[in-house]
């Protein structure tokens, strides 16, 4: 993270000119304006790169932005933001719509176009920049995206997704893997605005793109949890049953021999440890609730035992053979 500006730490008197050289040199072309007059200005600006976008936090009194036709024409790259309002309660002008943003809520802007945004006393807002190229869209589906954005049946998703994103950008975006989460964030975008603009085929290419690595990951976060099944999996992604094993065989994969795999490789990673829990304890924590099965399991896809996995990792050597995963 990068502090751009934090007001506290300036005199009184200098507060306002640096905040917006500092909003200004932070985000693109557009006219600023910060209300607080007669009184000490109080405002923050955070930034973050995540991958090929840009993650900007604003936090500041009566916040007012425009962006001309003339700004819209003259930046490079073209971008479009997800934006949302952690405090307050915005408000955002597209020509001649204009709708409230509630804290929460995430909208699109196409900031290749005019627009409008404020808020009214102290707020707060968050938005994810990613050029159109990374996107694979147009400009023109986004703004037609823009007013239906409630309407997708993928909005819930990636409203929770970029909720999470904002709320935890700082240990995400110092991650080495921070990488994939804007690659992961920048396909629900594309998602949801094919989603919305109701192009069919767009958002057939690009829903399963999105929520492969989400359902991947849901996986690898409760492999441990019996009761982790593709009906689970299904429900807390949103997709019905039959679309996650279309999703599957697009990938070819067969869900239930991956899963089993994946918890096998975790039991031998712990059986190779310090700790002290005996072979039946770790089968038991890896969802295998027969321990002669896990057994069984074991030696078919590592050529041994728990226990002599354990043992070998403990006289200081390890067995490794081509059947390893």
């Amino acid at each position: 993270m990068t502090v751009v500006l934090d007001t506290r730490g300036l005199p009184v008197e200098d507060r306002r000119e640096a905040l917006y050289e500092a909003f200004t040199s932070s985000t693109v072309s557009q006219k600023v304006a910060f209300g607080g007059e007669g009184a000490p200005l109080v405002a923050k600006i955070e930034a973050w790169t995540l991958g090929a976008a840009r993650v900007l936090q604003v936090n500041a009194p009566d916040l007012g932005l425009e962006r001309t036709e003339r700004q819209a024409r003259s930046d490079m790259p073209e971008l479009l933001a997800v934006a949302i309002v952690l405090r307050g309660l915005g408000r955002f002008r597209f020509g001649a719509e204009s709708f409230e943003a509630s804290p929460g809520q995430i909208n699109l802007v196409d900031m290749t176009a005019p627009y409008k945004f404020s808020w009214s006393g102290s707020g707060g807002g968050w938005a994810f920049k990613v050029p159109y190229g990374q996107l694979r869209l147009d400009p023109p589906m986004a703004r037609k995206a823009t007013s239906r954005l409630r309407a997708s049946p993928l909005y819930g998703l990636v409203a929770d997704h970029i909720g999470r994103l904002a709320r935890d950008i700082d240990i995400i975006a110092g991650d080495p893997a921070g990488l994939g989460a804007a690659v992961a964030t920048t396909q629900l975008i594309r998602a949801l605005v094919a989603s919305a603009a109701d192009d069919d085929r767009a958002a057939q290419e690009t829903s399963g793109e999105a929520l492969w690595p989400l359902t991947l990951a849901y996986i690898d976060a409760h492999l441990t949890e019996r009761d982790l099944s593709p009906a689970r999996i299904a429900a807390a992604n949103n997709i019905s049953l039959r679309y996650l094993y279309k999703l599957c065989a697009r990938h070819d994969l067969r869900l239930g021999e991956w899963i089993v795999e994946r918890r096998l490789r975790g039991a031998r990673q712990e059986l190779e440890g310090p700790g002290s829990r005996t072979v039946a304890a770790i089968a038991c924590r890896w969802g295998f609730s027969d321990p002669a099965h896990f057994s069984g399991r074991f030696r078919h896809a590592f050529a041994m035992s728990p226990r002599e996995c354990r043992n070998l990792a403990r006289a200081g050597g390890r067995f490794i053979t081509e059947q390893d995963p």
